[in-house]
Parts: structure tokens; sequence; C-alpha cells
């Protein structure tokens, strides 16, 4: 199975809106208000489910390394190519100021996740992403 990255930010975004309450965690569910993005506090979840996606060889993805900023007791995780240094953030809509976000990039340093293999949150993004990956390819054959 090859899928573009385009396609698999898609398909993932689809699985952080069916699946946020799934995989967020107490501390951040309690922080959350009406009006926050479907995607606060999954940036951790989220970018290490793009990780470990790019990793399985389905796409023409860059290899990446995690990165993590603090400012104050906040955190913020994304991924960056290694190659280019370009930015991924699939939870970067989550910020409703660009500044803000900006100064987390810029407070960042390349770090590891937790585990080596998926935490049980990003292995839940996996396999809701792959599913929907398959939906969508299915579709497009018919």
């Amino acid at each position: 199975m090859s899928s573009t990255l385009s396609n698999i930010r898609k398909a993932l975004d689809i699985t952080l809106k069916e699946k946020w309450r799934d995989v967020i965690k107490d501390k951040y569910l309690k922080q959350k208000k009406y009006d926050d993005h479907y995607t606060f506090g999954l940036c951790y979840a989220a970018s290490e489910a793009l990780f470990h996606l790019s990793d399985k060889g389905i796409s023409d993805m860059p290899h990446y390394k995690p990165c993590v900023g603090r400012i104050g007791d906040n955190t913020h995780w994304w991924l960056t190519d290694r190659k280019t240094g370009a930015i991924e953030d699939i939870t970067a809509t989550q910020f409703k100021s660009i500044k803000l976000r900006n100064q987390f990039y810029k407070a960042g340093r390349g770090s590891g996740f937790l585990t080596k293999q998926p935490s049980k949150a990003a292995q839940i993004l996996i396999d809701h992403t792959l599913l929907v990956l398959h939906n969508q390819g299915t579709r497009s054959r018919k």
C-alpha cells in the first residue's frame, strides 16, 4: 500500500476528529475549553502516530525526528524532516495564535518519544488511520 503524505495527513486528521476522546489524557481533557480545536491536547499522540506511520514504508514520507518545545508548564510536540528541517505539525491548527505556535518551535529541540513502540494512544490513531486509508483506497477503485 503506497500513500502520499497528503493522503496520510487527511486520514490522520479524520482519525483525530473521530477518536480524540479515546486518546486525550485526562490532564488535557480537563483543560479543554468548548471552543478549543479538536486537536488540542493530542500533539504527542498524533506526532507519534505520524512518526510510526512514516516508518512503516507505506508512503513517500520523509524520515522524521520528534521535537518538543516547552514554554512554562506547557509542551508541544511535532516532527521535523531530518533532511530539510521542514516542520510537520499535524496539530498546528490547535493554536489560535501563530505567534505562540512559532514560540514553541523556536524553543523546541529534537527528542525521542517515551517508548520505542507506539504508545497505546498512538496505536489507536495508527490503526484507525490505516483503516481510513484502506477505505479511501477501496472507494477510489469503485
